[in-house]
């Protein structure tokens, strides 16, 4: 029986916002994870701004498209799954909190909850302010030609949806990404990737460690046969050589 294969993806997520009779008004998308392997987690912790919206509007749906993707340099970028989600609730709900406010200290921001109370994850303000607390849901996707039952789900995505008045957003504005502008956040665990050992010795020595780590972790039982085999090809000739010359 062949051993098996270990599948490795480059992936990545697109975010498009539709708008009017669902057309797609702004489209964001991450960096992409390199060297994904099929039971790891794909890290992004990417942050993505959509131009001001309008609301209420009877000819919005205000909802978000998520699709994973595969990154291909060779070939053309191969869909994963994909998903709809909804976040009219969530317009709606600033737009009724922030009702007769003028200033911007006297708004508040919404946020799409989570499932659970406990689906809550604190992010450290890198310029040593208070943490900034984020809601998420875990959400499911699909591939469409395998329809949209929860046992075909092909992933899932791990997202927090805020929105903000707009005098708000300007005074409190936030960077895109991650690692950049106002309001870091911090980066993805990914592990290391391969790097040039001239120009980036560290990056290197890294990648080469963790290869080494993954190589015995995933290789056990062979490194053990093997150890023991050595063992055994040593200690028999000496334990032969020992008895003819009469020790034993």
């Amino acid at each position: 029986m062949s051993p098996p294969l270990v599948v490795i993806l480059q992936i990545c997520l697109l975010c498009q916002l539709l708008g009017e009779y669902g057309q797609v008004e702004d489209e964001q998308q991450t960096d992409v994870h390199p060297s994904c392997k099929q039971d790891e987690l794909a890290n992004f912790n990417w942050r993505m701004k959509f131009k001001k919206q309008d609301f209420p509007n009877p000819k919005k749906i205000f909802m978000l498209r998520l699709q994973l993707w595969e990154k291909n340099t060779a070939t053309a970028n191969k869909g994963i799954a994909e998903g709809l989600l909804p976040i009219e609730s969530v317009f709606r709900e600033c737009a009724e909190r922030n009702l007769g406010r003028a200033s911007a200290d006297e708004m508040e921001s919404c946020f799409l909850p989570g499932l659970d109370a406990k689906d809550v994850e604190r992010v450290p303000d890198a310029d040593g302010g208070p943490d900034s607390v984020y809601p998420f849901r875990w959400y499911s996707l699909f591939h469409p030609d395998k329809g949209f039952w929860p046992e075909n789900s092909r992933g899932q995505v791990k997202i927090t949806v805020e929105v903000l008045p707009q005098p708000l957003a300007q005074k409190n504005p936030a960077g895109s990404g991650y690692s950049k502008g106002p309001r870091k956040l911090p980066d993805p665990e990914r592990p290391p990737q391969p790097a040039n050992p001239i120009f980036e010795p560290e990056k290197c020595k890294a990648y080469i460690a963790y290869t080494c780590k993954m190589c015995i972790l995933n290789n056990k039982g062979c490194i053990m046969c093997c150890c023991c085999a050595t063992m055994l090809g040593i200690l028999l000739p000496l334990l032969f050589f020992a008895k003819q010359l009469g020790i034993f």
